[in-house]
């Protein structure tokens, strides 16, 4: 029988803000002195909603950024994944880091050297928040574009 992470998986849709370690969760909302509820199992939707949100709000440097995408990345490899596409809307990063095309050029920089690093293929889907109207999906969908050489990969819509 052969080991499950010895075969060859591809990790679709993967939202960055819902994939954070809980170790990584926990020392960055201790750090911003953000309430967040550790992540064990999920037993409503509005619980995995207040966790990725406390994730969302400790993404405040690009260090954080970087640390977050390097362990997506990580995580996928030792699980024998060899293509990931996380999914993020740009405005995750609530300006911390500039603009919106700041945030997504850290994620796309961070993904590509942990992609490199680990042999795992980087792709982002890059998604507009659908409670923002068609406007701001719109741009949205033209940042992505403007990206699409440098790793995104795909548009979707959250929320």
């Amino acid at each position: 029988m052969k080991d499950l992470k010895a075969l060859p998986k591809a990790h679709l849709h993967l939202h960055v803000d819902g994939a954070m370690r809980p170790a990584t969760l926990a020392e960055l909302a201790a750090r911003y002195g953000v309430q967040a509820p550790l992540p064990t199992s999920f037993g409503s939707f509005d619980a995995f909603m207040a966790t990725i949100t406390a994730a969302a709000g400790c993404l405040r440097t690009e260090a954080d950024v970087r640390r977050l995408i390097t362990e997506i990345v990580e995580d996928a490899a030792d699980q024998g994944v060899r293509w990931i596409e996380p999914s993020m809307w740009p405005g995750l990063l609530g300006g911390w880091l500039g603009s919106d095309a700041d945030g997504l050029d850290a994620v796309l920089d961070a993904g590509l050297a942990a992609g490199a690093a680990t042999g795992v293929g980087f792709g982002l889907v890059v998604a507009a928040n659908r409670g923002l109207g068609g406007d701001a999906a719109e741009e949205v969908a033209l940042l992505a574009v403007s990206r699409s050489g440098r790793g995104v990969v795909g548009f979707g819509i959250d929320g």
